[in-house]
């Protein structure tokens, strides 16, 4: 059995129905951890959510896998706590929203060099 047509077995809303995989197979990318802007968003995370950033490989596609490979450019991709990416029930946490932003926020100011007073 594929692995779409497990999916479909444990999904209620896709059991009985045809299923077929039409993700194209792209090239992956990869960065080394630890250069500068990684470092910096760690530390804004951590002040935002109170607690240690999580790091997490996933099979699906990322947009800053293009930037990587095509345009020679590191590329952090960073985002919400959210449920079924890409699931008719998607969803996202709205105060992991907030920090987001607040995190994203304090990396700019940081990044761009802003001081207080």
């Amino acid at each position: 059995m594929s692995g779409v047509s497990r999916l479909a077995r444990q999904r209620r809303f896709l059991f009985g129905r045809r299923t077929m995989w039409i993700f194209p197979l792209l090239g992956g990318c990869g960065l080394e951890p630890g250069f500068d802007a990684e470092d910096l968003f760690e530390g804004t995370g951590q002040a935002a959510f109170s607690r240690e950033l999580a790091s997490f490989t996933t099979p699906g596609y990322l947009d800053g896998r293009v930037f990587v490979n095509y345009g020679n450019m590191p590329t952090l991709v960073y985002g919400t706590v959210s449920e079924n990416n890409h699931g008719f029930d998607e969803r996202v946490s709205v105060e992991s929203v907030r920090k987001c932003t607040k995190s994203m926020a304090l990396f700019l100011a940081s990044w761009c060099g802003v001081r207080e007073g």
